[in-house]
């Protein structure tokens, strides 16, 4: 005789039975799915906010408040002091990094970049003003070849210090 386990209580019924004898499991009634309990559902909520006030916190105190470049000729590097939230980040950039300076014209803005030899850049000013002549100091101290990129409308520029 086929024999099955009674699920509720582990007594061996007949195969046939519709019904557990000792129990009275119903082996016909449709097994509801499993219920998530509240309390899971709730340390699932509060884990997912946490994780979102994390990455919030982490995000304000990351966004630069102020920055400031120094071409430092004494020690041969740029140096790059980011203030944030969290406190203050220094990146430093030897000139031995660096393969050219570039002075680049944006319709109305100015832009004093250094290129570096592994395809970065380390932006050294950003302006409203023209500044090329502090442009070619900077590549002067660093000796490395200064290009000026002209990104500006067609005779935007005449008049302005373009060096042309």
């Amino acid at each position: 005789m086929n024999l099955k386990t009674c699920p509720s209580c582990g007594e061996d019924v007949p195969h046939v039975a519709k019904r557990c004898r000792s129990c009275m499991h119903d082996f016909t009634a449709i097994p509801e799915p499993p219920t998530t309990s509240p309390l899971v559902t709730v340390l699932a909520i509060a884990a997912v906010a946490s994780l979102l006030l994390a990455a919030a916190l982490w995000g304000i105190t990351s966004i630069p408040v102020d920055q400031e470049v120094l071409v430092d000729g004494a020690t041969q590097q740029i140096i790059t002091t980011t203030q944030t939230a969290a406190g203050p980040t220094t990146d430093r950039v030897p000139f031995e990094n660096v393969k050219e300076v570039q002075y680049v014209m944006n319709n109305g803005q100015f832009l004093v970049i250094a290129l570096t030899n592994d395809g970065g850049e380390v932006l050294i000013r950003d302006t409203k003003k023209p500044v090329k002549g502090e442009a070619e100091q900077y590549a002067a101290v660093m000796r490395k070849p200064f290009t000026i990129i002209d990104n500006t409308a067609k005779g935007f520029m005449k008049g302005a210090d373009t060096g042309q």
